[in-house]
């Protein structure tokens, strides 16, 4: 699992046990922020599959990778 090489950025967070929460996540840092949950697309091949307060885990044409919030 590796850190994504797509430009993804994550903005921000707002775990949850309860519903997994929700992710604030850029395409690209020039792209406008949107507001996914666990099992939403990215972008084409891209699926964000896990939200936590440390990082989403994003499956990338079948490659699982993570980000890390501000990290871009």
């Amino acid at each position: 699992i590796s850190a994504p090489a797509n430009g993804l950025v994550v903005v921000g967070v707002i775990a949850s046990d309860a519903d997994g929460g929700v992710a604030l996540v850029k395409r690209d840092a020039n792209a406008s922020p949107a507001v996914l949950r666990a099992g939403e697309t990215v972008a084409p091949g891209v699926t964000l599959r896990k939200i936590t307060r440390e990082f989403v885990e994003v499956d990338v044409h079948g490659r699982i990778e993570r980000a890390r919030v501000g990290e871009d």
